[in-house]
């Protein structure tokens, strides 16, 4: 019998869809172009997206929230923070 494949952790699964996201949208920007965004996400899972985010050259910031949620603010490069932010909007 086959061995099962291993469960991808949610940084693995958040990268494999920030790169088909920006294989179908990603346009060219400058080198040093930037974005922030503001998003909410599960409390659990903020740890999981802080390593994600370390992986683009996203940096994370924590404030607000409650023992459910937490409210993030993640600035780095433009094209991986918007990817990042249009793929949190397909869990809302």
């Amino acid at each position: 019998m086959a061995a099962l494949p291993d469960i991808l952790t949610l940084s693995e699964q958040l990268d494999a869809m920030l790169l088909g996201w920006l294989e179908r949208h990603a346009a060219p920007v400058a080198a040093d172009a930037t974005a922030v965004a503001v998003l909410t996400v599960d409390a659990a899972h903020v740890a999981e997206i802080e390593v994600f985010c370390a992986r683009w050259r996203m940096r994370v910031t924590r404030f607000g929230g409650g023992a459910k949620w937490q409210a993030v603010r993640v600035d780095g490069p433009r094209l991986p923070v918007i990817g990042f932010a249009q793929i949190t909007t397909m869990y809302r």
